[in-house]
């Protein structure tokens, strides 16, 4: 019997442990003047095969420049699931057919903003087991003073609703347990493009004016 209690033990002891699920920081767009949006998408269900009916996130950010950022909750406050679909077209939305409305607001942290939509009836919950990796799942908006081209370094972290990852967790199933993201696959990522993308972001806009001129 001791033989077999120690074999368990052993077992259990090397048995890797479940994933949790996780999500990935996307890159920024930069393209409205004066506001940065970066989309979070889907990673891993990390073996959960739960039926999400609600979704938090906050997103924080840290660095160099992070002092020139304001949460700009208004961009998604208050839009259903179709709402952010809408907003997010032609990319997934993967809580489209949640009812709530969206509730976002400034975090905790000057820098921080928090992000929820939940399914109110229950009744268009998603299976994890049947979201796609780059599916989306937030956009965060921020505003920004200053000129981004001298922009070198704004790291964004993600975590459950609440204050610096210490709030809920971010996937809610309808079996009243709770499944966490423990952070991005990319958590810290610099959301700031290399200068080369920035040269390549110029040039395109400079074709733009001429041929509009031309035109």
């Amino acid at each position: 019997m001791r033989k077999l209690l120690a074999v368990l033990v052993l077992l259990v002891a090397v048995s890797p442990a479940m994933a949790a699920p996780s999500v990935t920081i996307g890159a920024a767009d930069w393209s409205t003047a004066g506001v940065m949006a970066v989309n979070v998408t889907f990673a891993s269900a990390g073996g959960d095969t739960g039926n999400c009916v609600g979704f938090g996130l906050s997103m924080w950010l840290s660095g160099l420049n992070a002092v020139n950022f304001t949460p700009a909750p208004s961009n998604i406050s208050s839009k259903s699931g179709a709402a952010m679909q809408t907003l997010i077209n032609p990319a997934t939305y993967a809580w489209a057919a949640f009812d709530s409305a969206t509730a976002a607001q400034a975090g905790p942290g000057t820098k921080q903003l928090d992000f929820d939509q939940v399914d109110g009836t229950w009744l268009h919950g998603v299976s994890m087991g049947s979201l796609s990796a780059g599916t989306f799942v937030a956009r965060m908006y921020f505003t920004y003073t200053g000129d981004k081209a001298t922009f070198t370094q704004l790291n964004a972290h993600v975590g459950g609703e609440g204050a610096s990852n210490t709030g809920s967790a971010l996937f809610t199933y309808d079996d009243f347990t709770s499944g966490e993201a423990a952070g991005a696959t990319n958590q810290g990522v610099n959301l700031v493009p290399e200068p080369a993308t920035m040269g390549l972001l110029g040039l395109g806009l400079v074709g733009l004016v001429i041929r509009r001129k031309k035109a």
